[in-house]
């Protein structure tokens, strides 16, 4: 139970304890990644179904190519097979494990329009240069340009289609 009196509920995203139509929004942010591949299309599968007809996922999704890789803070991370990432993994700054799999924008859109869902919305996401270690600061100031085009990652907003 949440401080303030909300439950919360053990489950994975290919078997969601609630019935049908019973959420307007789900939120999918940086999640996808962490979905093992025999399960994502079964996952988006019951994220369309617990949604309303016209409800919405609102999620994020890192870049795999970006040349610093999110989870491990390690260069180049998402450009290795996964048996060399394993082992790079071990050079990471971070307590857990390789838990993440390489997947974009594209692998989730086929994934979420195999389930029904209507992509609305793409768009590339950078961290704005305040928000970031000073001591990178620069780094970011001078690619943002390229940035732009090759981004940390993308949000999103997929939608059930009302009449599903």
């Amino acid at each position: 139970m949440s401080p303030r009196g909300n439950s919360l509920l053990p489950a994975t995203a290919a078997k969601i304890p609630f019935d049908d139509g019973h959420f307007d929004v789900a939120l999918f942010a940086n999640v996808f990644e962490h979905v093992v591949p025999e399960e994502r299309q079964q996952s988006l599968n019951e994220i369309f179904r617990v949604l309303r007809p016209g409800g919405v996922v609102v999620g994020q999704l890192p870049n795999p190519y970006f040349p610093i890789e999110s989870h491990s803070r390690l260069p180049f991370m998402g450009w290795l097979p996964v048996s060399w990432q394993k082992v790079y993994w071990r050079l990471a700054p971070v307590p857990w494990e390789h838990d993440f799999y390489v997947v974009t924008m594209r692998h989730l859109r086929r994934t979420a329009e195999a389930a029904g869902f209507v992509t609305r919305y793409v768009r590339n996401f950078n961290y704005p240069p305040e928000v970031i270690p000073r001591s990178v600061r620069p780094f970011a100031v001078m690619l943002e340009r390229p940035m732009r085009r090759f981004p940390w990652a993308w949000q999103f907003v997929l939608e059930r289609p009302v009449g599903t």
